[in-house]
Parts: structure tokens; C-alpha cells; sequence
């Protein structure tokens, strides 16, 4: 899953620019990127780049690989709770 997909998706999304961090994890029959933004980028911007960049690289993809998704995660639609125990 590794050298058939992840890699090859890292590859074309290391090319958009603004990115903070590339988090990757390939099991058996998934592949997940996690892609972190820097702060001062405009995020509808660069998700629009991101977007294309993973479809540019669905054509090196296996035949029998499931469409790419992006999904956006915005901490502002999540809330955040942390607990101090003493």
C-alpha cells in the first residue's frame, strides 16, 4: 500500500504550497494522509490545490484503488476540551 499509493500521493501533494507538516500512515488496505497548513495560508486556496494535486495522482494509482477523498478538518467546527487534574 506503501510504494503503490501513499508514496505516490506524498509526492504530488508535497508540491502545494503552505504546507506545515505531511503525516502518513498505510495499513493494509488504507492509506491516510493527514496534511497540515501553515498558519498565514489562505485554506480554500490551498485545499482547491490540494484537490488537484490528488486527482493529478489518481492516474498513477492501481487500477482497483478506491477514488482519493479530501476532507477538510477545521479545529474551529471541533471543540477542544482540556482537563487539568490535581
Amino acid at each position: 500500500m506503501e510504494d503503490l499509493v501513499t508514496k505516490k500521493l506524498e509526492k504530488q501533494i508535497a508540491k502545494v504550497k503552505g504546507i506545515d507538516t505531511i503525516t502518513s500512515t498505510s495499513l493494509n488496505s488504507v492509506s491516510s494522509i493527514v496534511v497540515q497548513f501553515k498558519s498565514n495560508v489562505d485554506i480554500d486556496t490551498a485545499i482547491r490545490e490540494l484537490k488537484d494535486k490528488v486527482d493529478l495522482a489518481q492516474k498513477d494509482l492501481p487500477e482497483d484503488a478506491n477514488d482519493s477523498m479530501v476532507q477538510e478538518i477545521s479545529f474551529d467546527d471541533t471543540p477542544i476540551w482540556t482537563f487539568s487534574i490535581a
